[in-house]
C-alpha cells in the first residue's frame, strides 16, 4: 500500500466556503489506472463521498466542507489512504500510488517504423511492465482494430517480475493494395497502448485485359486481367472480381519486383441470369478496373435439335403413316405387307416368287427384310466400335489421376487440358499436392477450392498458390507447359513436400 499527497495549491473552490479535491490513482511506475474506487470519508462526521478514476486515472471532489478528511483508492485488491485537510476556498491535489496484487502488465508504445511502403511489414516496438506484485506471464497481442479487428501478431512475455519492463517488437504484414492510415493496437490482459502508422501506395498496376462475353446461361463467364509490380515492390496480393448479382472469385498470388502475371477469373452463371453486368476489378479496397459484360438467354438449340433427331427416328420406325407409304413403295399390290409396320397385321407371302416385286433371300426373308436386319447389324457394329474409342480415350485422360477443376471448366471448353499423355511437371506436382493433402471429390472442385483444402489440411500456403496460379495457366489456356512454367510447379511442389514433412 503506497499513497503520496504531492501538492495543496491554492484555487477557486465550486462553491464560496468549500474546497475541492483532485487527483490521479496510478501505479508507482506513473501508469494511470481507471475504474479506481476513491472515497473521501470526513473524520469528524463519518460521511463519505465515491466517485471512480477516468480513463487517465483522474478523480474528482467539489464543493466539500473545510476539515479533516481521508482519502482513500482501492484498485486490482490493493488500496492506498492519506489524511488529508480541506481548506476554505482552496483545492487540494492528491496523487495516489498503488501497486495491485499479482501480476499486472501494463503496455506503452514506444515507436514504429512509419511510413511504408505497401507490401512492406510494419514494425511496432513497445514497453511492458509489469506493474503487479507478483511475477508473471501473458500473451501481448498487436493488431488493426480498424482494419477488420483481428490481431494479427503475438508474442508471449514470460516471468516477468514486480517492477521490471521489457521492449517487444512485432511486426504486421501489409498487402500491396493495403495503402491507408491505420492504428496499431497492443493489449495486454489488463492495459491498451495504441500508435498511428501510415501504409503508403506501391507501385502496382492493375488491369481487365479480356473477356468472354456475351456468354448464355450456363455457361461461366471469364474474366482475363494483368497484373504489374513496379521493381523493388514485392509482396503478396489478393485480387478479386466481382459481378453484382452473379457471383465473384478472388486469388491471392506473390508478386517479385518487375513481375507480370496474367489471372483468369471465372463466374458461373445460371438460367434466369441473363442481363447487362459489370465486372469490377478490385485490389484491396479499392475497384481498379470495370468492364461490362452480358449473359444472353440460352436459344434451347441443344434441346431442339435433340427433339429433331427423336422426331426423325419416331417417323422412320414408329410412324403410321410413313411406315404405310414405305411399305406400299415397295410392294403395292403384291401382298407383301399391308398395314402398320409397328402392329401384328403385316402378312408375308410364303410362296417363292410370289409377286412382281417380292424376291425371296436368304433364310426365308424378303430382300427387302434382310437388308433391314443387315443396316441394324451394321449400326451395332459401328456402336461398338464408337463405345471402344470412347473408353480408350477416357482410359487416357484418367491415367494416373482427374487433375480436379471440373467445376471451373463448364461452359468454357475446357473438358480437359489434353488429349495425349499428362506426363509433364506440372500435372505431377498438382496430383502430388492432391495426394499429399488427401482431397476428394476433386472432379467437383475448382482448383482454388482445391488450393483452400490443400492449405487447410496444413501444406506450405504460398507454395500452394503458386503451384495453383501455374495449373490454371496450363490448363485454361490448352498449351504445352513451358520449362519455366515445369520449373516453378516442381520448386513449389518441393516446398509443399518439406512443409508436409515437417521440415
Amino acid at each position: 500500500m503506497v499513497a503520496l499527497l504531492l501538492s495543496g495549491a491554492a484555487v477557486t473552490a465550486a462553491d464560496e466556503g468549500t474546497g475541492e479535491v483532485t487527483g490521479t490513482v496510478s501505479t508507482e511506475g506513473g501508469h494511470a489506472l481507471a475504474d479506481a474506487d476513491v472515497r473521501l470519508v470526513n473524520m469528524s462526521t463519518g460521511n463519505e463521498e465515491t466517485t471512480k478514476s477516468d480513463a487517465n486515472g483522474s478523480y474528482s471532489f467539489e464543493s466539500v466542507e473545510p476539515g479533516e478528511y481521508r482519502l482513500e483508492a482501492e484498485f486490482g485488491g490493493s488500496d492506498a489512504i492519506e489524511d488529508i485537510t480541506v481548506e476554505e476556498d482552496e483545492t487540494q491535489e492528491v496523487e495516489l500510488k498503488l501497486r495491485p496484487e499479482g501480476a499486472y502488465f501494463v503496455v506503452s508504445v514506444d515507436s514504429t517504423n512509419s511510413p511504408v511502403t505497401a507490401g512492406n511489414d510494419v514494425r511496432v516496438e513497445f514497453i511492458v511492465t509489469n506493474a503487479g506484485q507478483e511475477s508473471g506471464t501473458q500473451v501481448v497481442k498487436l493488431g488493426t482494430p480498424n482494419a477488420g479487428g483481428e490481431f494479427e501478431e503475438a508474442e508471449r512475455v514470460s516471468n516477468l517480475v514486480p517492477g521490471s519492463s521489457r521492449t517487444v517488437s512485432l511486426n504486421m504484414s501489409t498487402g500491396l493494395g493495403d495503402a491507408g492510415n491505420y492504428t496499431a493496437e497492443v493489449v495486454t490482459d489488463e492495459d491498451t497502448d495504441e500508435a498511428e502508422f501510415v501504409v503508403e501506395g506501391a507501385d502496382v498496376e492493375l488491369s481487365i485485359t479480356d473477356t468472354n462475353s456475351p456468354v448464355a446461361e450456363g455457361e461461366n463467364l471469364t474474366v482475363d486481367t494483368e497484373v504489374s509490380s513496379g521493381f523493388g515492390v514485392s509482396g503478396r496480393e489478393t485480387v478479386a472480381v466481382n459481378v453484382s448479382g452473379l457471383g465473384s472469385e478472388t486469388k491471392t498470388f506473390s508478386l517479385e519486383g518487375g513481375d507480370e502475371k496474367d489471372e483468369r477469373f471465372n463466374i458461373p452463371t445460371e438460367d434466369g441470369d441473363a442481363g447487362e453486368y459489370t465486372a469490377n476489378l478490385t485490389f484491396g479496397e479499392r475497384v481498379v478496373d470495370s468492364t461490362d459484360v452480358t449473359v444472353e438467354e440460352s436459344t434451347g438449340e441443344d434441346t431442339g435439335e435433340s427433339g429433331s433427331e427423336t422426331n426423325e427416328s419416331e417417323k422412320a420406325g414408329g410412324s403410321d403413316d410413313e411406315s404405310t407409304e414405305n411399305s406400299g413403295s415397295e410392294g403395292e399390290g403384291n401382298g407383301t405387307t399391308t398395314g402398320d409396320s409397328n402392329t401384328d397385321n403385316e402378312t408375308v407371302s410364303d410362296e417363292p416368287g410370289e409377286g412382281d416385286g417380292d424376291t425371296q433371300g436368304v433364310f426365308g426373308l424378303s430382300l427387302n427384310e434382310a437388308l433391314s436386319y443387315l443396316g441394324m447389324a451394321l449400326a451395332a457394329v459401328v456402336g461398338i466400335a464408337v463405345l471402344a474409342a470412347s473408353s480408350i480415350l477416357v482410359a487416357r485422360r484418367l491415367r494416373g489421376r482427374n487433375r480436379g477443376g471440373d467445376g471451373s471448366d463448364r461452359g468454357n471448353g475446357h473438358e480437359t487440358v489434353f488429349d495425349t499423355e499428362y506426363e509433364n511437371d506440372v500435372y505431377v506436382s498438382w496430383s502430388g499436392m492432391i495426394d499429399r493433402a488427401g482431397i476428394e471429390d476433386i472432379g467437383t472442385k475448382t482448383p482454388s477450392e482445391i488450393a483452400e483444402s490443400a492449405k487447410e489440411a496444413g501444406l506450405d500456403p504460398g507454395a500452394v498458390d503458386e503451384l495453383t496460379d501455374v495449373f490454371e495457366e496450363v490448363r485454361y489456356r490448352d498449351t504445352e507447359p513451358t520449362a519455366e512454367q515445369e520449373r516453378r510447379a516442381k520448386e513449389a511442389f518441393e516446398r509443399i513436400k518439406r512443409s508436409d514433412s515437417g521440415g
